[in-house]
């Protein structure tokens, strides 16, 4: 909460409430400006996830071709960048904040638990039908030919490593200041009157 503090001499009332006005406002005003930078961000994240490059950095090339191969037809990051949401959740104690990424009631548990996966790193077993399956899109050229030597898995190969990608981290580290920049700018905004661009990402 933004609390402005002065000494008012002789009980001035026709001071004190502007001021008591101004500090209102203040508050009034923060809840708006964080859904506007909630916004910003999760969108700047859902353009970066479907770059597959959350805060910038890329993921491996060979990595990203055999995971999408392997999930079937839906690509992985795309469905998480679709899902990316905000989350400002009732205020506590008259503090206010905003949670990014995969939040609120409205995200299903399939969303929040393969984004946690993504982020964390799993494990596939490899069963038979999964070996013949990746044989044959090789085979049948359903993969570029730089690939196909991954998808001839071995018959003593029982699972696969998908190593952790990591996503809000890198997110997060890259745009920090530009989210407390969009803050400042939206709320300057917004205190005199004004109106912040529709659909802006943080960058």
């Amino acid at each position: 909460m933004i609390r402005i503090n002065a000494k008012i001499k002789n009980k001035d009332t026709d001071l004190i409430k502007p001021l008591q006005r101004a500090e209102k406002r203040a508050d009034d005003i923060i809840p708006m400006v964080l859904r506007g930078v909630g916004f910003s961000s999760k969108k700047t994240l859902a353009t970066e996830i479907r770059k597959q490059k959350p805060g910038g950095k890329s993921y491996d090339k060979d990595k990203r071709q055999i995971s999408r191969k392997l999930s079937g037809k839906r690509d992985l990051l795309k469905f998480l960048a679709k899902y990316t949401h905000y989350d400002r959740p009732k205020e506590i104690s008259n503090t206010h904040s905003i949670s990014i990424g995969w939040v609120g009631s409205g995200i299903s548990k399939r969303a929040k638990g393969m984004a946690k996966s993504h982020q964390k790193g799993f494990k596939t077993p490899v069963s038979d039908e999964i070996r013949k399956k990746l044989r044959r899109m090789a085979e049948d050229g359903d993969v570029p030919k730089k690939y196909r030597q991954f998808f001839f898995i071995r018959d003593d190969t029982k699972q696969f490593e998908t190593s952790a990608r990591p996503i809000l981290e890198p997110f997060f580290e890259a745009h920090r200041e530009h989210m407390r920049n969009r803050f400042k700018e939206y709320y300057t905004i917004k205190y005199n009157g004004g109106k912040w661009p529709n659909g802006q990402g943080l960058v």
